[in-house]
C-alpha cells in the first residue's frame, strides 16, 4: 500500500515543478510526514528513504525541465552552481548517515518550510538582472546559496529555501535563471542518487515497488504539467502551494507530539478561513453600491425648473379655455 500512497506526491510534485518551477521535494517530504503520521506508511518510515525518493522526483522534474529549456541555459553559471550542489549534497548526506533519524532533525524540516513559506511573500526589490558570475555580490551569494541547497537537499530532501533566498536579495531574472536551476538541480540529485546507491548503499531491494510507482507517477505529473501549463492559472496554483507549505511546517514541527494532530487541523482550519476572507473580501469590493451624489443643490435652478413646469400649465390651461369660448382661440388681433 505504500507504493501507491506514495504516487499522490510523486505525481502532484513534477506538477508544481512542471507548472511554477518549485515545489517538488517539499510536496513529496510533506506528504511523506503526512502519511508517517497516519500510519499509512507500512514498509518504512526512515529519513533516509523519504530524501532518496524526493531526490527521485526531484531528478525526473528537473531532466524533462531542462531537455525543453537548455537552449536558454547559461553553461559557465550552471556548471558553477552545479558543483557547489555537489559539494553541499555530499555534505549533506554524510550529515544525515551521522544523524539518523532523529526527532528533532525531522522538526527542524518543518522550520526550513515555514521559512520558505514566509519568504514568499517577499517581493524582490530593485530592477530585475541576470546572474553574474563576474560580480563579487552576485558570486558570494550563488556560492553560498548553492552549497546550502545542496547541502539541505542531502540532508532532509528538500533543497528551495537558500535558493529562495538568494533569488529574492539580488533579484535574478526567472526566464534566465530558472534553466540554470534546473541543470543545477538535475546535477547534484544525479549525484545523491549514485552517492546513496554505491557508496552509502542505503537503497534497499524490498522498496523496489516504492522506487518505480514514484519514477512513473513523476513521469507523468511532469508530462501532464507540460500540456496543461497554459491552461492552468499560476497565480492560483501558487496559492494552492503557498497554503500547503504553511501546512507543512506547521504539521512536521509538532511532528510525534501529543497535539501534531491538532496542530495540522489548527492549520488547516486557518487557511480556510484566510481564504475565505480574502474571497469575501474580493466579492465585497467588487459588487456594485449607490454611493451618495456630494454635488451642490442649487436652489435658484430649482425655483427656475417649478416657474418653468407653472408656466407650461398655464398656457395649456388658457388653450383648453380658448377652445371651449366663440372660436376667437388665442389670436392676439380677435382682442383688438
Amino acid at each position: 500500500m505504500q507504493a501507491l500512497y506514495l504516487m499522490i506526491p510523486g505525481f502532484l510534485g513534477s506538477l508544481s515543478f512542471s507548472l511554477v518551477g518549485f515545489g517538488p521535494a517539499l510536496i513529496f517530504i510533506f506528504f511523506w510526514f503526512l502519511f508517517d503520521q497516519q500510519s499509512a506508511l507500512d514498509k518504512t518510515t526512515h529519513l533516509k528513504d523519504a530524501v532518496f525518493l524526493a531526490s527521485i522526483v526531484s531528478w525526473t522534474s528537473s531532466s524533462v525541465f531542462a531537455l525543453n529549456n537548455y537552449k536558454k541555459a547559461e553553461l559557465r553559471l550552471s556548471m558553477y552552481m552545479a558543483f557547489c550542489g555537489v559539494v553541499g549534497v555530499i555534505s549533506g548526506i554524510e550529515t544525515l548517515r551521522a544523524v539518523g533519524d532523529d526527532v528533532w532533525v525531522k522538526r527542524g524540516i518543518g522550520m526550513c518550510f515555514f521559512i520558505a513559506f514566509i519568504l514568499q511573500f517577499q517581493a524582490p526589490s530593485g530592477k530585475s538582472r541576470n546572474a553574474d558570475l563576474s560580480d563579487r555580490t552576485d558570486c558570494i551569494a550563488l556560492t553560498l546559496g548553492c552549497l546550502s541547497s545542496g547541502f539541505l537537499g542531502g540532508f532532509i530532501g528538500a533543497y528551495g529555501p537558500p535558493l529562495i533566498v538568494v533569488t529574492l536579495l539580488r533579484n535574478f531574472q526567472k526566464a534566465t535563471f530558472q534553466p540554470s536551476i534546473a541543470f543545477f538541480l538535475l546535477t547534484f540529485s544525479s549525484v545523491q542518487l549514485l552517492y546513496n546507491a554505491f557508496v552509502w548503499k542505503s537503497t534497499e531491494s524490498r522498496l523496489v515497488d516504492c522506487y518505480m510507482t514514484v519514477a512513473i507517477s513523476a513521469v507523468c505529473g511532469v508530462t501532464f504539467g507540460h500540456f496543461v501549463q497554459r491552461f492552468v492559472s499560476q497565480q492560483i496554483f501558487r496559492k494552492l502551494l503557498h497554503s500547503l507549505l504553511f501546512i507543512a511546517s506547521c504539521s512536521i514541527m509538532s511532528y510525534k507530539l501529543s497535539c501534531s494532530l491538532y496542530v495540522t487541523i489548527g492549520s488547516v482550519c486557518v487557511v480556510i478561513l484566510a481564504h475565505t476572507f480574502v474571497y469575501v473580501n474580493n466579492w465585497y469590493s467588487d459588487s456594485p453600491s449607490i454611493e451618495p451624489s456630494n454635488k451642490p443643490v442649487n436652489c435658484r435652478d430649482m425655483e427656475e425648473d417649478s416657474s418653468e413646469k407653472s408656466i407650461i400649465s398655464d398656457e395649456e390651461r388658457l388653450e383648453m379655455q380658448g377652445g371651449m369660448g366663440t372660436g376667437a382661440g388665442t389670436n392676439p388681433e380677435s382682442n383688438v
